[in-house]
């Protein structure tokens, strides 16, 4: 590809910044539009409630065959080696059947740039963390996964669960009901452990009580209806984060109520307090020996790649029978600097590169380099809300900024500001959606005036709204000025370097308004976004699916957590019950009061309110909706979706069984 035809990011603002002084660029060529297929039926415009309580049957008993066809030839050496039992003795009686076919062998070949075990791609191309059921494929309910099925009471108070008999831990132990009984007793009833229980554990304002009826099944309890459980929190993994179950075999090592040496343990091990090396050993994203159920363990580490081996007791199987994965192992090679990773894919080092490290306004060069590179680039749907979506922090400790932040005048004219259409066309080639920040169009929630709030673009609305504020111009007419005469110039951190940033700062700069940032990571920008030290924030609008829209407070109510920063000790006092932060006015009162009673009930009306109020407060302000994702894969690797969505929402696609994947080679 010739270096005139490329368009890269630091072009694309080049562009961006031209347009919005008014100058026609026509020196640089726009790359083609990716091609994009009409999205599966299931997934098109859903208005109908998610049958979250709905148990969804298995595929058929698979018809019998070899045991050595049912099982990848690596394994087979394995059990004439006897280091591990055969296939009967490993599988469950009753193993997770998929309708999907394939055949066995070969690596996949993934690249991060990422430093934890679980990197997203390996979790992305395989089960890492067993959630005991599984969205539908449709995204309206869920399905069975590691639980063979499960039962919900009419009133939505309690959730039965029933395992696989015979379910075992990747080394071999038996996976019962001992290991919920364990985390429910020895990590989210101690307190040392978690100080305060997530929301979902809590509903009605009382620890769910969780029991055995026998090692195969448990019974969870909550002291008001929580529909959405199986949905959110076991089909999904809200709530758990990082595992659910807990390998009690394992972890009891380092728990003070079976260990009464684990405080001199932790200090041998370089922590200060037992439950700092409990939470350490019990995180797979940093412990290798940490038992799982997932397709692929780790097998080897060094600083520059790790590798994962299938795991023998993975507990699903395909339609003939075969037990999964297909793929025997993953490379996962570990890349210091993202650009060179995105060269390495476009070389086709790699089998499959996620959405998260790809970049939309490269397309034309991933198609470009396919035939060259092996691979195949799809251009799946975000998925998101909105793409970016600025938050002005309500909480914010000066006076005359918070009161600014606090006025809805301000937010509305800062959205009416921005050019979506043009942002629409320069970075997503016109195939998402200009949008006020709502619900996904596939949402039941979903209403047309509540996408259009506040979203057309209007540079002399917004200098109006600005002036009724009372926020004069300088003496040069280049920024507006504070009430207490104070440039209005806003800095903050941000996770990510939009080249969508550079265009919607553009556009607030010719109504008087500087926003100047900084990239930080993650694990930075979180104590100062919970500190209350950023004045602003931004993220991509995801959890505006139904799968999660509205089951916790984030961009239409405040959370108390690094992806919102528009009033962080509200967020604070909500999730503490009043306890901490700041009493939030009865206006945000409302809000939460919304949230819960859609969390109990799974009544639209109640999702209704809290959009409709976003639409006329502009809580979180959005930019355009449900653009298009670039995914790499291996032009050998089949049971790939050809378009479907790539969000938070769905895992990233994990609905549709990564674990079989396999090369057609």
């Amino acid at each position: 590809m010739s270096e005139k035809n490329r368009i890269n990011r630091r072009d694309f603002l080049r562009v961006s910044a031209l347009a919005a002084a008014g100058v026609t660029v026509a020196a640089c060529a726009q790359p083609a539009a990716p091609t994009v297929e009409p999205e599966p039926t299931a997934t098109q415009a859903a208005q109908e409630a998610p049958t979250a309580t709905q148990a969804a049957k298995e595929a058929p008993t698979p018809t019998p065959a070899p045991v050595e066809d049912k099982q990848s030839a690596v394994l087979v050496e394995q059990v004439a080696a006897g280091t591990i039992p055969p296939l009967d003795e490993r599988l469950p009686t009753e193993p997770m059947t998929i309708d999907r076919t394939g055949k066995y062998g070969g690596t996949m070949r993934l690249g991060t740039t990422a430093t934890s075990l679980l990197d997203w791609s390996v979790r992305f191309a395989g089960d890492w963390m067993g959630t005991p059921l599984r969205l539908s494929e449709d995204l309206k309910g869920v399905v069975p996964n590691v639980w063979k099925r499960f039962e919900i009471s009419d009133d939505a108070t309690v959730i039965t669960g029933y395992m696989r008999q015979g379910l075992k831990w990747n080394d071999g132990e038996p996976h019962t009901a001992d290991d919920w009984m364990f985390w429910y007793e020895d990590l989210i009833s101690n307190e040392e452990l978690t100080p305060t229980p997530e929301q979902y554990f809590t509903v009605g304002g009382e620890l769910m009580v969780v029991e055995k009826l026998d090692d195969y099944t448990i019974r969870m309890t909550f002291a008001a209806p929580n529909p959405s459980f199986p949905m959110v929190n076991l089909g999904h993994e809200y709530g758990f984060w990082s595992d659910n179950a807990l390998p009690r075999h394992y972890l009891e090592q380092f728990h003070i109520n079976y260990n009464p040496q684990a405080p001199d343990d932790a200090k041998a091990a370089g922590f200060d307090f037992w439950y700092q090396y409990f939470g350490n050993r019990r995180s797979p994203d940093g412990n290798a020996e940490v038992p799982l159920t997932a397709a692929f363990i780790v097998d080897t580490e060094s600083a520059d790649a790790v590798t994962y081996r299938r795991n023998p007791y993975y507990w699903m199987v395909d339609a003939d029978g075969k037990q999964l994965t297909y793929v025997d192992e993953l490379y996962l090679d570990r890349i210091e600097d993202g650009t060179v990773l995105e060269a390495k894919a476009v070389a086709g080092e790699f089998d499959f590169v996620h959405g998260w490290q790809t970049a939309t306004n490269n397309y034309q060069t991933y198609k470009e380099g396919e035939a060259a590179g092996g691979y195949i680039t799809r251009a799946w749907k975000s998925g998101l809300g909105s793409h970016m979506l600025y938050m002005f922090n309500m909480n914010y400790e000066d006076d005359v900024w918070r009161e600014l932040f606090s006025d809805k005048r301000w937010r509305q004219a800062l959205s009416v500001a921005i050019n979506r259409d043009e942002i629409n066309e320069v970075v997503f080639f016109g195939l998402a959606t200009p949008a006020q920040l709502t619900a996904h169009v596939t949402s039941r929630a979903y209403k047309k005036e509540n996408a259009e709030a506040w979203a057309q673009y209007d540079v002399d609305l917004a200098n109006q709204m600005l002036d009724e504020i009372g926020l004069e111009w300088d003496e040069n007419h280049e920024l507006r000025l504070l009430p207490d005469g104070r440039p209005i110039q806003i800095v903050y951190d941000s996770h990510s370097d939009s080249p969508i940033h550079e265009l919607v700062f553009g556009y607030w700069k010719t109504v008087g308004v500087q926003v100047d940032y900084k990239v930080i990571t993650r694990d930075l920008l979180r104590p100062r976004i919970q500190g209350n030290q950023e004045m602003m924030s931004d993220w991509g609008g995801d959890e505006c699916m139904d799968t999660l829209l509205l089951r916790r407070p984030k961009w239409f109510a405040p959370i108390y957590g690094d992806e919102s920063t528009w009033a962080p000790m509200w967020g604070l006092w909500y999730n503490t019950k009043g306890e901490d932060g700041w009493e939030p006015p009865e206006e945000i009162k409302q809000l939460y009061e919304w949230h819960d009673q859609y969390r109990i009930t799974d009544d639209v009306e109640w999702a209704d309110k809290i959009l409709a109020s976003q639409a006329e407060n502009i809580w979180s302000i959005g930019t355009v909706a449900d653009g298009p994702v670039p995914q790499m894969w291996n032009k050998d690797l089949k049971n790939v979706p050809e378009v479907h969505y790539f969000v938070w929402d769905n895992l990233g696609g994990f609905e549709m069984y990564p674990e079989a994947w396999y090369y057609d080679v």
